[in-house]
């Protein structure tokens, strides 16, 4: 399978890469960020939309990223 040898891949484990459900892609086409506007994620973890907002948005602007989950919000976090 596919899946389970990008799984076991070192860039995955190293977290290079993500893999992300392509329904969960589409939103973030439909919502269609730019790098101008300021963007709230209120259901943000683990992070595989916020990441993907991000990227289309060259890393500019602003993201506020919310989660009930405090645990799974940890993950957000950048340690940079």
């Amino acid at each position: 399978n596919k899946n389970q040898k990008i799984l076991q891949s070192n860039i995955f484990k190293k977290g290079n890469i993500t893999l992300q459900d392509p329904a969960a892609g589409l939103v973030v086409k439909l919502l269609d960020p730019r790098s101008d506007e300021s963007i709230i994620d209120a259901c943000a973890a683990p992070g595989g939309k916020t990441s993907y907002i991000a990227e289309i948005m060259n890393n500019k602007g602003k993201i506020t990223a919310l989660d009930i989950n405090e645990e799974r919000l940890k993950k957000l976090q950048n340690t940079n």
